[in-house]
């Protein structure tokens, strides 16, 4: 079938449909088994909750009622005359004898563990006292009235005492104590239910058990033969506050055991009921839902593949012929299909769909003619613009131009072999990348990338820049740019179309030409002219800021003997090494020129009183010192040096200049090698 659906395993939409439909209705099933499964143990659990309130309820009253026993028996304790006289006489041998004959009384008779008589000030006077009845003393005396109380140490009692009266006032207390055990057994036996009482202090008593994991010994227990074991388990899998907040439950010998734990003045009380019968009822009423719900899936199944099997098979014969169509075999499909369609009573969808098939057979058939003909155009068309696409690309290759187009977010995406060739960069480097991660780094860089994102938004229909391009290789090309948009109104995007060419030679030349027009060739040094100008800029600098200059003319002693002597090659050597010389001893706000010749000038800006002096005789020495290779020993060098300091008389630089030119020759007057500053006092001297 169609090759397996192009090699995927096949799977008939019959069995999808049966599969899914399986599914949904096992997990209908599945969650409605889990809802009743919850709800029936939701039910125990409040019906075993309500039994709980119950326990807790009937344990009271037992505690209650033994209370009231107590207390009765004790006011009945205190009518006896003649332990009352004894007690007034605080006669504590006769309240003794006294009280071991009650005490055997209520034993046997009432179960009283324990009696004593206290004295009005809470001392012990007969009898047997059990910890924790002084408070309960305290509060028998202090209120007058019998009181009861229940207290737990290494055992637990249930206590009661009344007042004892002698002539109208309290002479004592005589207080009763119960085992808190004797409470539990009644409670066994009126509910048929265990129960365990657990005490916060470690009993020496060998008959009591401390339990580790819940810090507690055990110090009563029905049942124990049975009892104890369930705790013992019950203390491995629950803490005592797990116990007290819901229904926990214990397997022990295929009997189910459920505990809870009754809170009591400081100690607990552990109800162990038999819930075996209630649990196995519930499971066996989730086994008989679950097997009702399987049954009625198998059922459910059975009726839904009953239903799907005849209208899927004559849906599987459609998808059959359906190949037909795609090897344009419209013939066979159409007479297959025709054949499919016969019904002999009613028609369904399936119909429907040969019906549509048929039709589309024939439109397919149609469109098959119209498709050849149309792919013979375009094979035709598709020739002429692999010839224009051939054209267009060897144009691009062959102008020496650097063509890049970018993306609408300044990426490049395509370039020319030219721009491989001058960047040193390959097209897969490039692709992806930001267009101006070509240029050098500069403070124009940001600038040229938001002009070139103008470009793309349209603000801007074209932007022409000059930028430095680094290569692979670190060499900087200056280029110029220009940067227009591409728009394609099919695609609904814009591109950028970058193209450059190298000036990196137009550049150096003007950069040449520009460095020859303001120096001088043989020693690198400023020009007359650029040396006029900045004489210009210092004085409007000057008059406009009050500053102080002075110009300087510098002139080799004796240079022309060096030109006659030792030749003008030598004579080169010794300018360019006195305009080195003057480069390192001048400051960095000074201005040295060579004026021509032997002739050099200086501008110094901003110095104080007598610093002049300092400088020029720094400037003396430095010319003195000159001296060229070994071979050129006998070549000296000297120079006279005329100073003059721009004055309030002076209104241009060509009066500064004539003072300067002025001073230097009064310094050779004066035997060469030396200075002389332009004195405006006295300038017949000059």
């Amino acid at each position: 079938m169609a090759e397996q659906v192009m090699g995927r395993r096949y799977f008939s939409i019959k069995w999808q449909a049966f599969s899914l439909t399986s599914i949904v209705l096992a997990t209908i099933i599945a969650a409605f088994l889990i809802f009743v499964s919850e709800s029936t143990l939701r039910q125990f659990e409040i019906g075993r909750s309500h039994i709980y309130d119950q326990n807790k309820l009937q344990l009271d009253s037992l505690i209650e009622v033994a209370a009231e026993k107590i207390i009765q028996l004790a006011n009945a304790a205190t009518l006896d005359a003649h332990l009352v006289e004894a007690i007034a006489r605080t006669e504590q041998l006769v309240v003794q004898n006294t009280l071991d004959e009650l005490s055997w009384t209520l034993q046997v008779d009432s179960e009283i563990e324990s009696v004593a008589v206290y004295t009005a000030n809470g001392v012990l006077l007969g009898g047997a006292a059990n910890s924790g009845e002084s408070s309960l003393v305290d509060l028998v005396l202090s209120s007058e009235t019998p009181q009861s109380a229940v207290y737990c140490d290494s055992k637990c009692y249930v206590q009661g005492g009344a007042p004892v009266l002698y002539e109208g006032k309290v002479i004592g207390a005589l207080l009763l104590s119960e085992p808190l055990s004797n409470v539990m057994l009644r409670f066994q036996h009126i509910s048929k239910i265990d129960t365990g009482l657990l005490t916060n202090r470690k009993s020496k008593n060998e008959f009591h058990e401390f339990i580790p994991s819940w810090d507690k010994s055990l110090v009563a227990l029905t049942n124990p033969q049975n009892s104890k074991a369930i705790i013992n388990s019950a203390s491995t899998l629950y803490s005592l506050q797990e116990l007290a907040e819901g229904v926990h439950l214990v397997d022990i010998n295929n009997e189910v055991f459920e505990l809870r734990a009754l809170p009591l003045k400081g100690s607990q009380v552990v109800v162990i009921s038999n819930v075996s019968k209630d649990v196995f009822s519930m499971q066996k009423s989730q086994s008989e839902s679950i097997r009702i719900s399987v049954v009625a899936l198998i059922i459910a199944e059975l009726l839904l593949l009953v239903l799907l099997w005849k209208p899927m098979t004559r849906l599987k014969k459609t998808a059959d012929i359906l190949p037909l169509l795609a090897e344009n075999n419209f013939k066979d499909a159409k007479r297959s299909f025709s054949e499919l369609s016969k019904r002999l009573i009613f028609s369904d969808e399936t119909d429907i769909l040969n019906g549509t098939a048929i039709k589309l057979s024939s439109e397919l058939e149609t469109l098959q003619y119209q498709l050849e003909t149309r792919v013979e155009q375009l094979e035709l068309r598709e020739a002429e613009l692999e010839k224009e696409r051939d054209f267009v690309s060897q144009l691009l290759d062959t102008v020496h131009a650097v063509i890049i187009i970018q993306d609408n977010e300044g990426n490049m995406r395509l370039c020319n072999n030219f721009a491989v060739r001058l960047s040193g960069f390959s097209q897969n480097e490039m692709s992806g990348q930001p267009f101006i991660s070509l240029l050098e780094v500069s403070g124009e860089t940001e600038r040229v990338g938001r002009r070139i994102h103008q470009v793309i938004e349209g603000e801007l229909s074209e932007y022409q820049h000059e930028a430095m391009l680094k290569t692979r290789d670190s060499e900087h090309l200056h280029l110029a740019w220009r940067h227009t948009v591409l728009y394609s109104n099919e695609e609904q995007i814009r591109q950028v179309l970058s193209v450059a060419v190298d000036i990196s030679v137009r550049v150096k030349a003007e950069q040449e030409l520009a460095w020859l027009a303001n120096h001088d060739t043989l020693s690198g040094l400023l020009n007359r002219r650029r040396f006029e100008e900045e004489l210009h800029a210092s004085l409007a600098e000057s008059k406009r800021f009050n500053r102080n200059f002075a110009a300087v003319f510098i002139d080799l002693d004796d240079f022309k003997q060096v030109n006659d002597q030792f030749g003008h090659y030598i004579g080169d050597e010794l300018i360019k090494a006195v305009a080195n010389t003057l480069n390192k001893s001048s400051r960095a706000t000074d201005v040295v020129a060579r004026l021509g010749g032997d002739e050099f000038g200086m501008i110094i800006r901003s110095f104080k009183d007598g610093e002049l002096n300092v400088i020029a005789d720094r400037m003396i020495k430095a010319l003195s010192s000159i001296r060229l290779s070994d071979e050129h020993a006998g070549v000296k060098c000297s120079a006279s040096i005329g100073i003059a300091m721009m004055t309030a008389k002076d209104e241009d630089i060509d009066d500064l200049l004539a003072h300067a030119d002025a001073a230097m020759y009064q310094a050779k007057n004066q035997g060469k090698n030396n200075w002389s500053l332009y004195e405006p006092e006295n300038p017949a001297t000059f």
